[in-house]
């Protein structure tokens, strides 16, 4: 069976995560509509792997460990 066309990213089988934290701010509507905010997730690494890839632009990551 072929592979289905995914058409978002999506975290590995690996790491599940478990709250989103959604700040948005600085809204300008009309015009070109921009914004600023902030996207923290929490997540738990499910099953051991060697490498987690995070697609990114202008993100900052903190890896917490319990």
């Amino acid at each position: 069976m072929a592979a289905a066309n995914i058409d978002r990213d999506v975290l590995p089988d690996s790491i599940k995560p478990i709250n989103y934290k959604l700040q948005i701010h600085d809204i300008e509507l009309g015009g070109a509509f921009q914004y600023s905010g902030t996207v923290s997730i929490l997540s738990r690494v499910i099953k051991s792997t060697r490498e987690v890839v995070l697609n990114s632009h202008q993100r900052e990551f903190y890896l917490l460990s319990p």
